[in-house]
């Protein structure tokens, strides 16, 4: 069995490093000049096409009132002195985009080049026509908060490739199985050679058709593995990982005896199965396990059963609002704590778990925080917040694909090329597609402590490849 080092460094190997113009004899004011000339032809020619989404409808805050008394001079009596604001109103949160902003780049660079520009640097890089690759989001309508964060992390991505060759056609998918459909349609008749997205599994489901008939590939962001295979990747956050992770790093730590509490539904379902996969692969035991339904009408009586139980660690595949309910119950059955470690999926990989009451010492296996931490901060830096969660994965997908567009278009999206077995790096460390559509990422360990989640066991920075 040999190591190998990832192939591709995205994001960070690449930032500020693109190919640059170059003319014999011209000089940086030349090349200004013809590019200025070169923009506005085609702003002329094509013009522009700028969409606007509402992704957050405006609101009015509530008014307040505060008042404070003192004596009038009066006698028994007191004046009060009151001040206070109507409420203020805060406009729509919107996400604008311009839909032929990647034609007008197409047209720039043609022109540069009939002007005797040439691309420097390529190296052995493609040289023939401008890749296109779409993009499928919700930017309104359901899931469009979440959507408009991905485009952001998508453009952060463009800005730090800066990729001449490379034109991203982000298209709104409105939520919409029928939508997404209509708008891989178009992706396809503008001749992308790739498509990202979209978020959603039933979106997948009307999408993947679409694109396989014409040969075009998706990396998709659900989490949903049943949608793999067949030309569609998964990129989202699937829990098999995180369970071969989580319960192998106990093995380590001599946790042989597991027990679960999952949810009856699909993601319950599959936390389930691949914590038997990895405990007939470690050697453990699955000693316990408790189900229950969407609408926690039976969740108490889950917990309680569990009580009475011998194990080690408890596998909990929940997370946010579940988990928070579930937590004092685990104290009141004396669980949490003690001998039992409480072990978590990558649904714990949010800042508000460690704030729950008895979850502190508990395990969970997600991408490291601190390999995302630069983007983070890039990203607030220009959009002035923190990015959603899922913005990593539109700046992973978005800057692999920019990569893979230096090859030739004919092969560069094709499956030798996504499932490369010694994988690649991002945002959220290294991850590798595999011929049966699903990703596989090399996970952090992670503690939740006193002052917040900590890294007890580093992700891997390579592969194992046979």
């Amino acid at each position: 069995m040999v190591r190998i080092v990832v192939s591709i460094m995205v994001g960070m190997l690449l930032s500020g490093c693109g190919p640059k113009w170059f003319k014999p004899g011209a000089t940086d004011i030349d090349l200004r000049m013809d590019q200025v000339r070169c923009e506005q032809e085609a702003l002329s020619k094509l013009g522009k096409d700028e969409v606007t989404i509402e992704t957050r409808p405006g609101y009015t805050t509530p008014s307040t009132m505060s008042c404070s008394g003192g004596a009038s001079g009066i006698p028994g009596q007191v004046q009060m002195n009151c001040s206070g604001d109507q409420g203020k109103y805060v406009p729509p949160a919107t996400v604008t985009f311009d839909t032929v902003s990647g034609m007008r780049a197409e047209y720039v660079r043609s022109c540069l080049q009939r002007a005797g520009w040439s691309l420097a640097g390529a190296g052995k890089s493609y040289s023939g026509p401008t890749v296109r690759v779409g993009l499928l989001l919700p930017l309104s309508g359901p899931g469009a908060n979440v959507g408009s964060e991905m485009l952001n992390g998508a453009k952060v991505a463009l800005d730090d490739l800066g990729e001449e060759h490379f034109t991203l056609l982000p298209r709104d998918t409105k939520g919409s199985p029928v939508e997404a459909a209509e708008a891989t349609r178009k992706l396809v008749a503008e001749g992308v050679k790739l498509i990202l997205g979209p978020l959603f599994a039933t979106e997948v489901d009307a999408v993947a058709p679409v694109a396989r008939a014409s040969a075009v590939n998706l990396l998709a962001f659900t989490n949903d593995w049943q949608r793999a295979g067949n030309g569609t990747y998964i990129l989202g956050f699937v829990p098999a990982d995180q369970v071969a992770r989580i319960v192998g790093y106990a093995r380590l730590r001599g946790l042989n005896h597991i027990a679960a509490l999952a949810p009856r539904n699909p993601y319950g379902d599959a936390v389930i199965a691949a914590l038997h996969d990895s405990a007939r692969r470690q050697g453990i035991n699955v000693v316990r396990e408790e189900r229950y339904t969407a609408d926690n009408a039976d969740l108490a009586a889950a917990v309680a059963r569990l009580g009475g139980g011998s194990f080690d660690a408890l596998l909990i595949a929940d997370g946010g609002d579940r988990l928070r309910a579930i937590a004092p119950l685990l104290t009141a059955n004396h669980i949490n704590g003690g001998r039992t470690r409480l072990l978590g999926t990558g649904l714990w990989d949010d800042p508000a778990v460690a704030r729950i009451p008895g979850i502190a010492g508990a395990w969970f296996a997600a991408p490291a925080p601190q390999a995302r931490a630069d983007f983070e901060r890039r990203f607030e830096g220009l959009y002035h917040h923190r990015p959603a969660r899922l913005a990593t994965l539109a700046y992973d997908a978005t800057a692999l694909a920019a990569v893979l567009a230096r090859q030739s278009p004919d092969t560069s999206f094709g499956a030798a090329s996504l499932t490369k077995p010694s994988g690649f790096a991002g945002v959220d460390g290294i991850f590798r597609l595999r011929a049966d559509g699903l990703v596989e990422r090399g996970l952090a360990v992670i503690e939740i402590g006193p002052a917040g989640p900590r890294v007890i066991d580093q992700a891997p920075s390579s592969f194992e490849v046979r």
